[in-house]
Parts: C-alpha cells; sequence; structure tokens
C-alpha cells in the first residue's frame, strides 16, 4: 500500500500528501542532488535565477544544500 501521494497542492504548485499514518523517524524518501556548499549553491541561483523561477535546495545541517534541480529524483 502506498504511504504518500504527489498532488497539487494549494500552497506551492505540487505537494506530497499521507495516504496513512506515518510514524515519527519513518524514512519517506532520499533527496538526491549534486552537494554543494551554500556559497555555491548561492553562486548557482545568482546566474540562473533568471531563467529557472525557482530552486530546488535542501538545507543539510552540516552547512552544505542539496540541489535537486541538478540531477535530483522525484523527491524534489
Amino acid at each position: 500500500m502506498r504511504r504518500t501521494a504527489v498532488r497539487l497542492s494549494p500552497i506551492h504548485g505540487r505537494g506530497v500528501f499521507a495516504l496513512t499514518r506515518i510514524n515519527a523517524g519513518d524514512v519517506l524518501f532520499e533527496y538526491k542532488g549534486k552537494v554543494l556548499s551554500w556559497t555555491e549553491a548561492q553562486r548557482q541561483y545568482e546566474r540562473s535565477a533568471a531563467e529557472a523561477g525557482h530552486t530546488f535546495f535542501f538545507d543539510l545541517d552540516d552547512g552544505r544544500v542539496i540541489d535537486g534541480g541538478q540531477g535530483g529524483n522525484p523527491a524534489r
């Protein structure tokens, strides 16, 4: 049985919605993409912001960021 579904969200285009109870600590997705420093992510954003209009950055506790727009998967 599927635990989540992706569908239209009134908040931000598409969203992930729970179909069943999800317990704290359950792994749902692995967010994939190119791992960068925040400095490099900001540089890339400044160069491409006019083209894309949005980003797929996921902040990590160690100060790095995963850019799901580069080599990412549907979790972005």
